[in-house]
């Protein structure tokens, strides 16, 4: 449950099309970079080492910024994996997050990934947690408050009792019957 008794010092919303935007923001700052040094190479020849220094340092320093910050760059990764990393990043100091189906990109073995990320980062780092999921794996966290909105407004439930679980048991049990054969009726009607 949220506490009122620890305030976060710190705010972070996420959907899946942030992440996307977080990728192509940091291509774009590391082709801008890469661009300025080129620039700074071509137009201070015959200057002194300081002078191209001074010149290369905003650059390179955002390049050394970009290359510390994962242990592999974002884009270089199956998205599932840029996920995970940049998750594992952000979730720190006692920070409220409110995440908005973060199981989009992620397999069903890496959701369990991220819920033990986020449990992590609860316990250890007194983070809170809003999760906007249909994610099953997101939905079995122990100890989680689980509210379901609907039409009728929102309500506190069980994992067992939501729909998304329900029908996905029921699936399970017995996939045959939600699955039509299309071959199969067209020969019943001939």
């Amino acid at each position: 449950s949220i506490s009122r008794e620890r305030k976060p010092r710190n705010c972070f919303y996420f959907t899946a099309e942030d992440f996307s935007n977080e990728i192509q923001s940091r291509v774009r700052i590391k082709k801008a970079a890469m661009e300025e040094l080129e620039r700074v190479n071509r137009e201070y020849v015959g200057r002194s080492d300081y002078a191209r220094g001074q010149a290369s340092m905003p650059a390179a320093r955002a390049l050394n910024e970009l290359s510390g910050e994962f242990e592999r760059e974002l884009d270089q990764r199956s998205h599932g994996e840029g996920f995970l990393d940049f998750f594992a990043s952000r979730f720190r100091g006692g920070a409220l997050f409110l995440l908005d189906e973060p199981e989009a990109a992620l397999s069903y073995f890496n959701q369990l990934v991220l819920l033990n990320i986020v449990r992590q980062a609860a316990g250890q780092g007194g983070c809170q947690f809003i999760i906007a999921t249909h994610s099953p794996v997101l939905c079995a966290c122990p100890d989680a408050g689980i509210y379901e909105i609907s039409n009728s407004g929102i309500r506190r439930t069980e994992f067992d009792e939501l729909p998304n679980i329900q029908f996905l048991r029921s699936f399970l049990s017995a996939p045959g019957r939600f699955v039509s054969d299309e071959d199969d009726d067209e020969q019943e009607e001939d």
